[in-house]
């Protein structure tokens, strides 16, 4: 059907202010369009309550290329078809899942609007298994199989949260922090401490296995809150350098408080004892890894003992000596360091 551009409106489901559009995408409309005169991939239905108007299912970016290329009084033929609201929100959820898969905007922005038709349509939502509460399944079946359960799970886990809320209208942040790791900060109970943590993980560039790892000693009820506030002072002296810095700080820090007596000289002394007892264990491994090189020496000194075994036991074995070489020759500089740092905190003890 030939309808002029000014005479199509967007998908009633579509929240224009919400979803973000790329300028790039639509440059690249306009120079197709330049090249092939090809504008029909948009379907369009009669608008229910606007005659002479149209209501587009998608295509929103190629319908802007058109406008800014040939004006609004340009006529363009696309098919119209008699859709239901049904299927005009399945059409548009399908359509951003295949171009927007990875924008967490695009997708809480399309359970938002299935959410809410659902809710105002109980005989359809029936349909879908859900009576009161329209929920993960109910949105899933009624969608289809490109949505999947823990997709809209983590979804909406974003959608009801109010910090997370608060961040959409804010340009600029929103678009560094994908789904993952707001699914991660949500799970947060402190409101003044989620807030920070998003505030955080769009400065640094926080990765999804970081935030993992910082919402874990968040929600640690072995902690307390002044525990939780050293161990965020440390995470961001430390500039956040990875999962592992972020883990280790955690462990450590856990550790050494719930080994730690409250009273100080008995702290003190039970400080002395674990390090120790650690330079113990570390002078046991060396002398481990003293008799493992000699072995390893007797062995190359006589390479004719290894004619009695088959050759890929032979290969394995060789294999097995140089990555056990490697890890001794790590293992001794990272107990020379340990020895001196505890040397030091020895004699400091003592000199005190």
């Amino acid at each position: 059907m030939k309808i002029k551009v000014r005479n199509l409106l967007p998908n009633p489901f579509r929240n224009i202010d919400a979803y973000p559009i790329d300028r790039e995408k639509i440059e690249q409309l306009r120079n197709s369009i330049r090249e092939t005169t090809f504008w029909d991939n948009v379907l369009a239905r009669p608008a229910p309550k606007n005659q002479g108007k149209y209501q587009i299912a998608y295509g929103h970016h190629r319908l802007i290329a058109i406008k800014e290329e040939f004006g609004e009084e340009r006529v363009i033929d696309i098919p119209v078809r008699d859709l239901s609201d049904e299927d005009m929100l399945r059409i548009m959820a399908n359509e951003n899942m295949e171009q927007w898969a990875t924008d967490w905007r695009v997708i809480v922005e399309t359970l938002k609007g299935t959410r809410e038709f659902l809710r105002k349509h109980p005989d359809i939502a029936k349909r879908y298994g859900t009576y009161e509460k329209v929920g993960t399944i109910a949105i899933s079946r009624f969608l289809g199989k490109n949505w999947s359960e823990r997709l809209i799970q983590r979804a909406l886990a974003i959608m009801n949260d109010e910090e997370i809320q608060e961040i959409f209208p804010k340009e600029g942040l929103r678009e560094k922090l994908d789904i993952t790791t707001l699914e991660r900060i949500s799970s947060i109970e402190d409101k003044e401490v989620k807030k920070q943590w998003i505030e955080k993980a769009a400065e640094k560039d926080i990765s999804t296995h970081e935030m993992e790892e910082i919402a874990r000693f968040e929600k640690d009820p072995t902690l307390t809150i002044q525990d939780k506030q050293t161990l965020r002072s440390l995470i961001q002296q430390d500039e956040i350098r990875g999962k592992e810095q972020v883990r280790r700080t955690y462990q450590i820090y856990r550790a050494q408080r719930l080994t730690m007596p409250k009273t100080t000289p008995e702290k003190e002394r039970k400080k002395k004892q674990i390090e120790e007892h650690l330079l113990e264990i570390a002078k046991e491994g060396g002398h481990l890894a003293e008799l493992i090189t000699a072995l390893a020496g007797q062995v190359s000194s006589y390479p004719e003992t290894l004619e009695l075994f088959p050759p890929e036991e032979t290969a394995k074995a060789n294999l097995a000596m140089r990555e056990l070489a490697r890890a001794i020759g790590d293992y001794r500089e990272k107990y020379d360091m340990a020895k001196s740092r505890i040397t030091g905190k020895q004699s400091s003890l003592e000199g005190d």
